[in-house]
């Protein structure tokens, strides 16, 4: 897991993306997951906010992983994007806690 991250720059031929993210809030409210040992008791949220762009596009704005999807600890998000100068840019903008990525993938489509 990456945190505090601003940015991944990659250089790939023009052509449409497809860019998958995908994120895990170790901070986040976790208590009703059935694999998390201890899990009876509560604990506190410190989930991590944060925007992203994809090419200078926003794709998330104040996005909070932890709560996504009835608080999964897990998700993974895709976008689509056209390259015309050459890279895929992704920055990251804290707004609460750190920034997160667990894993990118990137396919030409």
């Amino acid at each position: 897991m990456a945190e505090d991250i601003e940015g991944y720059r990659f250089d790939v031929p023009e052509g449409d993306y497809e860019i998958e993210l995908g994120f895990a809030d170790p901070t986040g409210n976790y208590e009703k997951i059935a694999y998390m040992l201890n899990n009876n008791q509560t604990s506190t949220d410190n989930s991590s906010s944060f925007s992203v762009k994809l090419n200078d596009n926003i794709i998330e704005e104040r996005f909070t992983p932890a709560s996504v999807n009835g608080n999964k600890f897990a998700i993974r998000k895709k976008y689509l994007t056209t390259v015309k100068d050459g890279a895929i840019l992704l920055t990251f903008s804290p707004i609460k806690g750190k920034t997160i990525l667990n894993s990118i993938k990137i396919r030409k489509i």
